[in-house]
């Protein structure tokens, strides 16, 4: 039990960097066990590495390259037996996985708030790691039953749903305002550290040691041990950890006393389910989690069906664009509070800022200079998503314009990632909750809009997907850590968004949609084939 009030002892380390970084090995720790079972799974499906029919061959214009996938040879080299799995088999994994996920969101978003987020995240990390320790063991049983693995995955969901809220908590509770951003983003970073590791080396792990289950152990393993060392070390607030210095406590007491209060509280949902500002954020990060859980997973198709890549260079070549994203937020994060320190900008523009440099679309910046809008032109990661389709079969060109995409959202991270910890300090667990729980909710359902849109893929379909993205955006208002701030701003009838897949939203209305105050932006398409389907779903909605 954590005691409060303990006497305090001299540590080397400042406790709030222990929390951070221990937070960034949480995360890690989490994609790695969650990506584990889908890595393995593709084997399961037998055309998971085989063009789909026999038009897609003929379709495909990337024929002329070497293909170096060897299905065979790496079925068997990871030791597997034959489950004959199809491909709505392996999609249900991803949907189950989200739907676990953003239900439980909510509940540990507000135990967290209420009594501390340490033991929430201790509770996960048990349930993580013997739901990946046990996982082959239950394949190898059930003679890979889908519906047993589904049911894996969907627990694993609820498991690993609980992480976010409670990190957040955790971090309103340790961080000051002067180092929001850097902290923060240490903490939040690990989710891209994880998908690099999980990418880039769960296949290699497979085919070194020619076993498939090796992994789900290795990170069983790992994440027992990181329970224990969250046990030891962290605590839910500066005062009940005993090993913080009295100098570190009084410092972290003077920055936040004023804006959190460390006891335990009562959450008020309703005031927080009504209030304007917490449902434009979660517009926001909803918008952002479609288009990084679309990314995941369309660059590692993409990479296999249309560029034919080997699957050990397929994890590291999808691993690359992450590593990027990395280093755009760290440096984009000690820019933003560098800049906020000093004085030069306000924490509200600051936070647009971060939120918009990688998904300026034109129109957002009011200007009528030349220069300017061309620049504007050339921004966004829907710009460089639809420059890798354009780059043929040259297979470097391609991965170079998902690194400059993914780069451009690294800058997100600093942006409205605080906007929680700055609208509701004191619930920002139960705020975060519910802004993630909408766009993950909805992100379950995007495995099999992928698969409706695009039932076949090669290059030509994936330049039909993105060929309408370029001048296509939607903007979503940016919510004022200070208080509501909206403009009047009007919107053309016709809207594109670009998360990857590709939706597209038609509004056949009068005119002109008045919009509010527009700071992000999220492009998807889609292939004309299915716009007249979806056109009148969308006048179901907006008529």
């Amino acid at each position: 039990m954590e005691s409060e009030g303990a006497p305090a002892r001299h540590f080397l380390i400042p406790r709030r960097y222990v929390v951070v970084i221990m937070l960034c090995f949480v995360a890690v720790s989490a994609v790695i066990t969650r990506d584990c079972t889908l890595i393995a799974a593709q084997y399961f499906v037998d055309d998971m590495f085989a063009n789909f029919t026999k038009d897609n061959r003929t379709d495909d214009d990337c024929m002329h390259l070497n293909d170096t996938r060897r299905p065979v040879f790496a079925f068997k080299k990871i030791n597997m037996k034959r489950y004959h799995w199809n491909k709505k088999n392996y999609i249900d994994l991803n949907t189950f996985f989200y739907l676990g996920y953003g239900l439980s969101h909510l509940p540990s978003g507000i135990v967290s708030d209420k009594y501390g987020a340490k033991h929430v995240i201790e509770a996960a990390l048990v349930s993580m790691a013997l739901t990946s320790m046990f996982t082959p063991f239950l394949i190898v049983q059930t003679h890979g039953s889908p519906t047993v693995v589904t049911i894996i995955r969907f627990f694993l969901g609820l498991c690993e749903g609980t992480l976010m809220p409670g990190a957040v908590s955790m971090i309103a509770h340790w961080v000051p305002r002067r180092e929001r951003a850097t902290l923060t983003t240490i903490g939040g970073c690990g989710v891209n550290i994880g998908v690099l590791i999980s990418q880039g080396a769960t296949e290699i792990i497979m085919m070194k040691s020619s076993d498939w289950t090796l992994p789900f152990y290795l990170y069983g393993g790992v994440t027992l041990g990181l329970l224990l060392l969250w046990h030891l070390l962290v605590y839910s607030n500066p005062h009940r950890d005993p090993h913080i210095n009295p100098v570190e406590r009084f410092y972290l007491d003077t920055e936040m006393s004023a804006i959190v209060d460390h006891k335990n509280k009562n959450i008020p949902i309703c005031r927080i389910l009504c209030t304007l500002d917490v449902w434009s954020l979660s517009v926001i990060i909803g918008a952002y989690i479609l288009m990084y859980v679309y990314l995941i997973g369309h660059l590692r198709v993409y990479l296999s069906d249309v560029l034919k890549l080997h699957i050990g260079d397929r994890g590291i070549w999808t691993a690359i664009p992450f590593g990027v994203m990395i280093v755009t937020g760290f440096v984009m994060a000690i820019i933003s509070d560098w800049a906020v320190n000093s004085g030069l900008v306000n924490v509200v523009m600051m936070r647009k800022v971060c939120t918009n440099i990688g998904k300026v679309e034109r129109g957002v910046l009011e200007t009528t200079h030349p220069t300017v809008d061309r620049l504007q032109r050339c921004m966004g990661p829907a710009v460089y998503t639809l420059a890798a389709s354009y780059a043929g079969c040259n297979r470097h060109l391609s991965v170079v314009m998902f690194i400059i995409a993914t780069a451009l959202m690294g800058s997100s991270l600093a942006g409205f990632r605080l906007i929680i910890l700055e609208i509701s300090p004191n619930y920002s667990g139960s705020v975060g909750a519910f802004c993630n729980s909408i766009g993950i909710i909805l992100a379950s359902f995007t495995p099999k809009f992928v698969a409706w849109v695009v039932p076949n893929v090669t290059q030509d379909v994936h330049h039909a997907m993105k060929k309408t993205a370029r001048d296509a955006t939607i903007l979503w208002p940016t919510p004022n850590p200070t208080g509501p701030i909206f403009t009047t701003e009007t919107l053309p009838p016709s809207l594109l968004i670009n998360a990857g897949v590709n939706i597209v939203l038609t509004v056949p209305s009068k005119s002109e949609i008045p919009m509010s105050n527009f700071a992000s932006s999220l492009s998807i398409t889609m292939p004309p084939a299915r716009w007249a389907k979806l056109y009148k779903f969308q006048l179901y909605f907006f008529t």
